[in-house]
C-alpha cells in the first residue's frame, strides 16, 4: 500500500523544508532536483510538519510501550491468580455452577428474574427459554417470533417478560404460575 499522488507530495514537501530548515543545503538541491516538488507552493501546507508528526510518533510510541506493560502485568496478574487458585472479590468460582445449553443460535440476551430464581435467555434461533438457576434445567421455551431476537426484559415485579426481534414486532408474555 503506498501513498497517494497529493500524499507524496506533502511528504516531500515536509521533507524539503526540514533540510532547509536544517542547513542541509546540498541534500535539498538534490532531493529538489529528484523530486520535481515546487517548494514555493505550501499554501496548504502547516509550518515544520515532519518535526510535528515525529514527535507525534514518538509520544505514540511511548503510549503504546506503556499499554503493552499494562496488558503485561494484567495478564500475570490474572495467570498468578490462576495458578495460586486465588479469586478476586466479586468475580465467579471455578467450576461453573451450571452450563445451559439449547439453543440452536447464537444466544443475544440474558436476564435474571427479579423475583425467583429463573432466568431467561432470547437467540437467533427465534425462541426464548427459561431455566431453573438451581438445577440449570429449561423450564419453558417461548416461541412467537420469526427472527432473531435482539433483547429480553422482565418487568419489576416478575409478572411480565418483554421481548423485541428482528421480525419488527414487541412482544409481551404474560409470566405468571397457573396451578
Amino acid at each position: 500500500m503506498g501513498l497517494t499522488k497529493d500524499q507524496k507530495e506533502e511528504l516531500n514537501k515536509a521533507i524539503l523544508e526540514y533540510m532547509f530548515n536544517n542547513g542541509y543545503q546540498t541534500a535539498y538541491d538534490a532531493f529538489l532536483e529528484d523530486s520535481e516538488v515546487d517548494p514555493s507552493d505550501d499554501s496548504k501546507r502547516a509550518k515544520n510538519i515532519l518535526e510535528t508528526k515525529w514527535k507525534s510518533v514518538a509520544r505514540l510510541k511511548r503510549q503504546v510501550l506503556a499499554l503493552e506493560d499494562q496488558i503485561k502485568r494484567y495478564k500475570e496478574e490474572n495467570d498468578v491468580g490462576c495458578i495460586t487458585g486465588q479469586q478476586k472479590e466479586g468475580l465467579p468460582k471455578q467450576p461453573e455452577k451450571h452450563e445451559l445449553r439449547g439453543h440452536k443460535n447464537k444466544v443475544t440476551d440474558v436476564e435474571f428474574h427479579p423475583v425467583y430464581d429463573l432466568l431467561a435467555t432470547a437467540s437467533e434461533d427465534c425462541a426464548i427459554k427459561l431455566w431453573d438457576t438451581e438445577t440449570g434445567d429449561n423450564d419453558k421455551t417461548m416461541r412467537g417470533h420469526t427472527k432473531k431476537i435482539n433483547r429480553i426484559a422482565f418487568n419489576n415485579n416478575g409478572t411480565g417478560l418483554a421481548s423485541c426481534s428482528s421480525d419488527l414486532s414487541i412482544k409481551l408474555w404474560s409470566m405468571e404460575v397457573h396451578q
